[in-house]
């Protein structure tokens, strides 16, 4: 079970025995594999004699947990229908595991707490097409989008899954990339006039330290996309007339200080057409707008699902706003950070990282950078240093 297998790795490195063809996070894990959920090889579970098997109710085949369980082996199931079931199911594994609470559950625990107070959607969520199956009661999934502002259109359905036809009466349409790798061009036509959102099928189904990420994440993912800057702005320069500041008198009575000639001081304003190449990243796109002794400002554009090179930005702290899309931020100590649009991130002077845009649209950000020497170093991996 993909998110499990995830949830015991990252808190417990090394522990793992075994884990499914399914388990793809972390990346890195090196375990023997023991075919599908729905068609595991029970002999190489059995020879690998775990203290402990880790399964889900639904991603399981009962027939498979009862053969493990006549054979002697200790079984642990989960089955949560909701954000808050999943956050204590995960403690109480871990804790059947020996392990202490880590801190990626208490950070999704406070993640998640919050309630959504935003307009409300009404969404139909399609898992698979030929045939087209949905989301329909008491999902996971459903209780993460509710909790986003996205309600289950099939959320009173009989069936968890139930089978539908295209097009459904709804605000949007939500189109997650597994179980079904939907994709932008591979989905939304099936549903004219309605607006979709694809997102990641692992922050929206799995249930672990994905958990993290996953509310600002999707919330990036399901925010309609902005519109693209209008290309006809011109150029514009006006003047600003600076008075000095009035000064008490030894009566403690404002007056106005004695003034000189008044002072001209040009603002400029470039245009969004009118910007120029910055310094380049692979994986992204830099572009300059305003450069001043010890200031810098411009725009980065990633595409959608792309990842950029490692680097840092020498003696520049750096102020980043988002636009549009997601802006994730992965630093060379393994810390991940998501911003979405209204979001800003400091990015301290020196500190190695590479940016990536989860999202199916393009990622924008505004960028401030305050400091001196090259604006941009690109390095070779995490551990670089210049």
């Amino acid at each position: 079970m993909p998110s499990l297998t995830e949830a015991v790795a990252v808190t417990a490195p090394g522990l793992l025995v075994g884990a499914t063809d399914w388990c793809s996070h972390p990346s890195d894990l090196q375990v023997t594999r023991v075919r599908g959920t729905k068609n595991p090889l029970l002999p190489a579970v059995l020879d690998l004699r775990p203290d402990l098997v880790l399964a889900n109710a639904e991603e399981n085949r009962l027939e498979d947990l009862d053969a493990l369980r006549a054979a002697g082996l200790a079984v642990w199931v989960t089955a949560p229908e909701t954000v808050p079931q999943a956050l204590d199911s995960l403690a109480r594994m871990l804790t059947a595991c020996g392990l202490d609470r880590p801190d990626w559950l208490s950070e999704a625990e406070q993640t998640w707490t919050p309630a959504y107070d935003g307009v409300r959607r009404l969404a139909v969520v399609p898992i698979w097409r030929r045939p087209w199956m949905a989301l329909g009661r008491d999902t996971f999934a459903g209780d993460v989008l509710a909790r986003l502002g996205v309600d289950n259109v099939l959320a009173a359905s009989g069936d968890r899954y139930p089978r539908f036809t295209p097009p459904v009466d709804a605000d949007l349409v939500v189109l997650p990339d597994e179980p079904y790798a939907f994709t932008p061009t591979d989905g939304p036509e099936a549903f004219p006039g309605l607006p979709s959102a694809c997102v990641s099928g692992r922050h929206l189904t799995w249930y672990g330290p994905s958990l993290v990420q996953a509310r600002a994440l999707l919330t990036a993912q399901l925010t309609p996309p902005v519109p693209p800057h209008p290309a006809n702005v011109t150029l514009m320069c006006a003047t600003r007339r600076v008075r000095l500041p009035s000064r008490p008198d030894r009566a403690g009575r404002g007056r106005r200080a004695r003034l000189g000639p008044m002072t001209e001081t040009p603002i400029g304003k470039v245009a969004a057409d009118a910007l120029t190449p910055g310094a380049s990243t692979p994986g992204m796109a830099r572009h300059e707008a305003v450069v001043l002794d010890g200031i810098w400002s411009g725009v980065a554009r990633t595409d959608p699902g792309a990842t950029s090179g490692w680097h840092h930005h020498g003696e520049h702290d750096t102020v980043a706003y988002v636009v549009r899309g997601a802006f994730q931020v992965e630093t060379s100590d393994g810390t991940t950070t998501v911003a979405v649009p209204g979001d800003f991130v400091h990015v301290p002077a020196h500190t190695v990282h590479r940016e990536s845009n989860p999202t199916g649209e393009l990622a924008e950000v505004v960028l401030v950078r305050r400091g001196s020497g090259p604006v941009v170093i690109n390095v070779d991996g995490p551990a670089g240093a210049g």
